[in-house]
């Protein structure tokens, strides 16, 4: 055979268009494509390809333009119907004998003739063949209706070829280059060919291109659109006294009927959904008549006779028509809406066209349904005791599923799809579907605009769908965290429910829909990828460990540790702190969007740890947090759980499910073990859950080139998160092993002990993830290795500058409260002036008029005010009657007393509660120190 045998038998005749060749190798140029006016012309550049190893494709469409290339809008005409099959090892179909046995069945199924089929090497393609050449509009709906077909009986040809109008697919009689050795194409059967008519009619696409296509019109065209007339009603109509008199006359004369007459009747039949019945039973009564005159006749008319020609043609019989004024055609008498198929989905399109989302529609509630053109209808009685229906609302609307939202309760999941702003979705609450006032508000609220009357029925059209789905379905649950759920057998990111089973649409409840609507799935993974690689670069190792968070954060629960925090510090800007968050965050979603800032809430922090759960928090610039916010913060991390609280109107708590096990990554000017230090008298437990080291920077990238790498997150991210969440479900037994034996592995090499394991514990999950990750292709290039030597480095360098707190010395208490109360300190002898007998003049004066501290030099002893020193200890969380008690035994500490600390000066103030010390001990305080330096004679 020859290479054109194929192209002569799918493809429309010359003289119509251009047919497209596209030449494939690795070598340069890899691609080659040209169009031809001829096959003679097109045989010339295949043969010359061939002799060039090159992989041969051919459109399988010809096209308008050659200048405007390939295009799904260029392509033009067409001559056939395609699958492509691909068989092999991890394909749908093992080997081509297994994929031609499932084209033999799936064609049986629906009855479709066998069609051409051809080896392309290791897949199949197959063709139906056409006795005609038809254009774009007729090809794509039945195109569309095939790839359906297949998705329903679970033919698994490639979806993206069958309704694909610019497919290429590979020339028969030449060689697939792509095996070793090159292996030959040919073509194993030759069908016959099959018209469109029939194609159409085996396939049932059984209503018009135009409603296919439908893109959403205003709701008046629209509903026009639906309806349709059948002559059946119209006749029994007419028979019973309220139809067309016309139509009458033919009744009882059509022996005798002349032809003008008979074709006037014939008219309105014709334009009929039952044309097929209703133009031979006007016609078979008439001794001239035959079925072919007729359809030939009836083909002939160009639209229904108007009721002002009938009564041309026929005279007088109009008179006395109940309907005369009332309508302009008998056609009208007919009626009625059609409903769409019940398997037909409905087609979201771009603005060019192009399909961007398929719908199914669940089964409509008796007596409601669909009309063919969308909009939702109610079937009724008519006034002649016939079927009609009346339009509940003009577009799509209808209930999903139900749902349970555990803050909301039970739930309907509406679907609306609108004319010009495509398709929503929404929670409505079954609270507020069955009040009228807040069913109108939430409706409204999402776009559907109703006036009283059509709210109640709208009203009730969803109360009996969500009943009728009640009797059909469990209710599900909708997810109030992002993570692990059902005994960490499944994952939830956003809108998506990760399982053994697959990825599967999760709604998103009250609590996480705004967060949902920012973890979807943007751009292209392969581009993601190379930016994320820009982090394998080395001296970008502490960049690296921060951004591995994303991979680390989902295992920490694994470890039994409910959260940690990791910060990346410097106080200059463009060392790319930030970028790492948003790195972090573009495996998950959206890179800026997850991300919190410092002056959110301690509430929202909060919030969103319990939200996010096992997925990482991002928090940039925490610097301006004080020391106490971020203490809280810190150990409110650690524990995994909110604040408990009250229920309002009840003695007794709410149900806490504001609960998480994740790594917080955070960026900041400055060092919270500073702050904490200074807060704090030992801010051990804080330090112990924060693992924090600089981020310096670096010469890999200028500013410029790191803005256009990483600018990129921004329309590229949501997708490895998906792929590392389906691993992890499938393989956690060995990941929880993996986890452990790394994170022994560490403890080893850096001598943690249990002070440091929550250290240890987020270190081993973020490696772990990376390992992981890598494995699987996320981050394939990734040197980890050299990541984790930095990190050892980091985490033995952070357990030489985080020490252990130490014993507390008591006597640097008094020592450290002393020296911030300097100007509240008086410095008097307590004895009267042995010459004198008078009281002695203060050495040191307090310089404000608090008076807080007493040092009396000549009988060596120090008062201190009680309730002050108390205080200062709370503030530091210093054990203040520990210290006591320590510098009692060391006979520093002698007692507590009532004393004016003001005594010997004009200060009038009363005896205030004082602890006494004795300031002759060599290891206290040097009392000396508070004197100034003066000469003798003036001190005594």
């Amino acid at each position: 055979m020859a290479t054109t045998d194929l192209l002569k038998g799918v493809l429309p005749p010359e003289g119509t268009g251009y047919y497209c060749i596209l030449g494939l190798r690795e070598a340069s140029p890899g691609a080659v494509q040209t169009f031809h006016k001829t096959l003679q012309e097109a045989t010339v550049e295949i043969d010359r390809l061939l002799k060039q190893n090159y992989d041969m494709y051919f459109a399988c469409a010809k096209y308008d333009d050659e200048k405007e290339g390939r295009t799904q809008k260029n392509s033009a005409y067409f001559k056939s119907f395609w699958v492509d099959v691909d068989c092999g090892l991890s394909k749908p179909y093992a080997t081509q004998a297994l994929g031609l046995e499932a084209l033999s069945e799936f064609c049986n199924k629906i009855r479709l003739p066998l069609p051409t089929v051809v080896n392309s090497g290791r897949g199949i393609h197959a063709y139906w063949k056409l006795t005609e050449t038809i254009d774009r509009d007729k090809w794509l709906p039945v195109a569309k209706r095939l790839k359906y077909l297949c998705e329903e009986h679970k033919f698994e040809a490639d979806p993206s070829r069958t309704s694909e109008s610019a497919s290429v697919l590979r020339l028969s009689e030449t060689f697939n280059f792509k095996q070793d050795p090159p292996l030959p194409t040919a073509i194993l059967a030759n069908s016959k060919e099959i018209s469109y008519d029939d194609i159409v009619k085996k396939l049932g696409v059984l209503i018009a291109p135009s409603h296919i296509k439908r893109s959403f019109n205003d709701s008046s065209r629209a509903a026009k659109s639906n309806q349709q007339s059948r002559f059946k009603t119209i006749m029994i109509k007419t028979l019973k006294g309220n139809g067309c008199n016309q139509i009458k006359d033919l009744i009882e004369n059509q022996a005798t009927l002349d032809e003008p007459k008979w074709r006037a009747i014939l008219s309105i039949a014709a334009y009929c959904v039952d044309r097929d019945v209703a133009i031979h039973a006007v016609s078979e009564g008439h001794e001239g008549y035959s079925p072919e005159n007729t359809e030939a006749k009836a083909n002939d008319i160009k639209g229904p006779y108007t009721c002002e020609k009938m009564d041309y043609y026929n005279p007088g019989k109009c008179e006395g028509c109940i309907h005369k004024g009332k309508i302009s055609n008998p056609i009208q008498l007919g009626v009625e809406i059609a409903e769409a198929p019940k398997d037909e989905p409905i087609l979201e399109r771009d603005d060019g066209g192009e399909v961007v989302e398929s719908y199914k529609v669940p089964e409509f509630p008796f007596p409601y349904f669909r009309g063919k053109n969308g909009g939702v209808y109610m079937q009724v009685k008519d006034e002649d005791d016939g079927e009609g229906a009346v339009n509940i609302y003009e577009h799509d609307l209808y209930v999903v599923k139900m749902l349970n939202d555990p803050k909301r309760g039970d739930c309907t999941w509406i679907r609306l799809h609108l004319p010009k702003d495509g398709t929503r979705e929404f929670a409505l609450p079954l609270t507020e579907a069955l009040t009228p006032e807040k069913l109108r508000d939430r409706l409204g609220f999402h776009g559907v605009i109703a006036g009283k009357k059509q709210m109640v029925a709208i009203m009730a059209y969803l109360i009996k769908f969500s009943k009728e789905l009640q009797h059909k379905a469990k209710v599900e649950k909708m997810r109030t965290q992002f993570g692990w759920t059902d005994s960490d057998t499944k994952f939830i990111i956003g809108d998506k429910e990760i399982s053994a089973t697959g990825v599967t649409y999760s709604p998103p409840s009250s609590s996480t829909g705004s967060l949902a609507l920012h973890m979807e799935q943007t751009g292209e993974y392969a581009e993601w990828k190379a930016i994320a690689n820009t982090y394998n670069k080395p001296g970008f190792e502490p960049h690296a460990f921060g951004f591995f968070t994303a991979f680390g954060a989902p295992l920490l629960k694994h470890l039994n540790l409910n959260g940690a925090i990791i910060n990346l510090i410097n106080s200059t800007s463009g060392t790319g702190k930030s970028t790492v968050l948003k790195m972090c965050n573009s495996v998950w979603g959206h890179p800026e969007e997850l991300m919190l800032q410092w002056k959110d809430t301690q509430n929202t922090m909060i919030h969103r740890l319990g939200i996010m759960n096992n997925l990482p928090v991002t928090i940039d610039e925490i610097t301006k947090l004080s020391g106490d916010n971020f203490s809280d913060l810190a150990y409110s991390i650690s524990q995994g759980r909110g604040k408990n609280r009250m229920m309002q109107h009840d003695n007794a708590e709410r149900k806490n499910d504001t609960k998480w096990s994740t790594i917080a990554l955070c960026s900041s000017n400055a060092s919270f073990y500073e702050k904490l230090a200074a807060l704090k008298s030992t801010p051990d437990g804080e330090y112990m859950r924060l693992l924090e080291y600089h981020i310096d920077i670096t010469e890999n990238l200028t500013k410029e080139e790191a803005d256009v790498i990483f600018n990129g997150l921004y329309n590229h991210y949501g997708h490895a998160g998906v792929e590392y969440a389906t691993y992890l479900v499938a393989n956690l037994e060995s990941v929880i092993d993996t986890v452990m034996q790394v994170q022994k592995k560490l403890d080893a090499e850096i001598g943690f002990t249990s002070r440091e394991r929550f250290w240890s514990g987020t270190a081993a999950c973020n490696i772990t993830g990376a390992l992981i990750a890598k494995d699987l292709g996320i981050i394939p290039e990734f040197n980890i290795a050299r990541v984790y030597r930095w990190l050892v480095k980091e985490l033995k360098k952070m357990r030489i500058e985080v020490k252990a707190p130490t014993q507390t010395n008591q006597a640097s208490v008094i020592g450290e409260f002393m020296n911030e109360h300097r100007a509240s300190t008086l410095v008097i002898n307590g004895e009267a002036d042995a010459r004198s007998g008078m009281e002695q003049l203060p050495i040191v004066e307090p310089k404000f008029n608090e008076l807080l501290v007493r040092i009396e030099p000549d009988t060596k002893l120090l008062f201190i005010n009680a309730k002050h020193l108390r205080t200062y200890c709370a503030k530091y969380q210093i054990d203040l009657k520990h210290a006591l008690k320590g510098l009692e035994a060391d006979k520093i500490y002698m007692k507590q007393i009532k004393k004016r600390l003001s005594k010997g000066t004009k200060l009038q103030s009363p005896a205030v509660d004082v602890y006494v010390f004795n300031l002759d001990n060599q290891h206290f305080l040097d009392a000396e120190q508070y004197i100034p330096q003066l000469d003798a004679d003036t001190r005594n």
